[in-house]
């Protein structure tokens, strides 16, 4: 069993034509034939990759959000927890704020994982473009 040069289809070696395309098997055709599908499967793959979604492509956007939302959190972090106010109960004393350490220590906490999450997704991206191409 061969494959016929233009349908692809399995046909038996000693026909002189194929049964389902019906060309007449001549050397010189056969030849130009196989070279014109040779082209056309590299201009499809070629056109397949351009619109495949890979995992490498997954992994890069999830790294990219990542490192955006750990950077919207911090500031959100400092902004909201990284100085408290006390209010005075007594008529007399005035009202005094305090920085707190815990929060602007929760803020950088937070970047610090977002980023070692970012590189690590980098990394993992850089292996996947190796092994997909």
């Amino acid at each position: 069993m061969v494959k016929c040069p233009v349908c692809r289809k399995d046909i038996n070696e000693l026909d002189e034509s194929c049964p389902y395309c019906h060309i007449v098997f001549d050397d010189d055709i056969n030849e130009d034939v196989e070279e014109k599908y040779k082209e056309v499967e590299i201009h499809k793959e070629e056109k397949n990759d351009e619109k495949k979604i890979t995992n490498a492509k997954c992994l890069n956007f999830m790294a990219n959000i990542n490192i955006i939302l750990s950077i919207i959190s911090a500031i959100i972090i400092w902004a909201n927890f990284s100085i408290i106010e006390y209010k005075a109960t007594s008529k007399y004393a005035t009202s005094f704020t305090e920085i707190n350490w815990y929060g602007i220590f929760g803020g950088f906490g937070v970047l610090i994982v977002g980023f070692t999450v970012f590189f690590l997704l980098k990394t993992v991206v850089d292996i996947y473009n190796e092994v997909e191409m």
